[in-house]
């Protein structure tokens, strides 16, 4: 790996594992702040590939834990988030801007989007006993409905985060030369 790419990771870490800190701490259990590490992340793996994707997942999951032990910013990023950047980053080609392959990528996040929050709302109340507004509403219509409707409500961010990191890495890329 080149050291330009672990400057970058590094960069990347960095930002991102102060946006899960202040999210904790802060403003407890947010969802959308932890967005920004997923857009952080789709940034250092559209900038530095596999190798320094898979390096920033696992330093950032790695810190998160230090920082925040066992909590819902801790589930949340690891359950829906860190797996969401290699999602996207996967499925890259596949951009919104022609139909066939909106629908396509569309899908894919809607699915991802359903399974994953299913977990996260089973899972960190077992291990956390601490809720999310995701919890709330899941208190009142059942994780099977909460599940696919904040499923729909994530499609649009997949498409922001997607369409903005590949503008930020492009942006990027120009600097550098």
């Amino acid at each position: 790996m080149k050291s330009r790419n672990i400057a970058y990771i590094a960069v990347f870490c960095a930002l991102a594992v102060a946006i899960v800190v202040l999210t904790h701490y802060v403003i407890p259990a947010k969802t959308v702040p932890l967005a920004l590490v997923a857009f952080v992340g789709l940034v250092a793996f559209n900038k530095t590939g596999w190798g320094g994707g898979i390096a920033f997942a696992v330093v950032v999951e790695i810190l998160t834990f230090v920082f925040t032990g066992l909590s819902v910013s801790f589930f949340t990023l690891s359950v829906l988030f860190v797996p969401y950047i290699f999602m996207a980053y996967a499925v890259r080609k596949l951009t919104y801007t022609k139909i066939k392959t909106a629908i396509i990528r569309g899908l894919i996040a809607f699915a991802y989007f359903a399974l994953t929050s299913f977990a996260l709302m089973s899972l960190t109340v077992f291990v956390t006993g601490s809720q999310s507004a995701l919890f709330e509403v899941q208190d009142k219509i059942g994780i099977w409905l909460t599940a696919p409707l904040f499923a729909v409500f994530c499609i649009p961010a997949d498409f922001f985060i997607s369409s903005v990191a590949i503008i930020i890495t492009d942006r990027l890329n120009k600097i550098k030369k």
